[in-house]
């Protein structure tokens, strides 16, 4: 599975993040990547899905992986599915793969790859007003 999550996911480490850590909760396996106040967490359970979090503060020891994701109080980070900014499907669509799996890595790599801002910090495109109007196509989707 790391091989896998590297192969869509190790440019992050070439624009400045720190990582890949890995850690497991109960049942669930989470490779994530930090650069300063941005996380990016590829989580596995049956099937992937990548979180982008923000937290309020710079946390030294999670950049160095001495900290994990579980030490971080919630009410001091936000939170937002990846798959937010492709509400009608259509880039998870246009991807063909061998493996599931494999297209679930590959769509969201695709998205962070057409949405770098976000790996700088502007988190914009999640607000409400935002995703209300990529659904009604009234702004890019991405």
């Amino acid at each position: 599975m790391s091989e896998l999550v590297n192969q869509y996911f190790g440019f992050l480490t070439n624009i400045g993040f720190n990582g890949p850590f890995e850690v497991n909760y109960a049942y669930e396996k989470h490779i994530y990547y930090v650069k300063r106040t941005i996380i990016i967490d590829i989580a596995f359970d049956a099937y992937f899905w990548v979180d982008v979090i923000r937290i309020k503060n710079v946390i030294p020891e999670l950049e160095s992986g001495v900290l994990t994701l579980s030490d971080i109080d919630p009410r001091k980070h936000c939170s937002y599915q990846l798959s937010q900014l492709d509400p009608e499907k259509e880039v998870f669509n246009s991807i063909s793969s061998k493996s599931e799996s494999e297209k679930e890595l590959q769509y969201n790599a695709v998205l962070l790859q057409n949405n770098l801002e976000i790996l700088e910090g502007d988190l914009r495109k999640f607000n409400f007003f935002n995703k209300t109007w990529r659904r009604f196509k009234f702004i890019k989707k991405h």
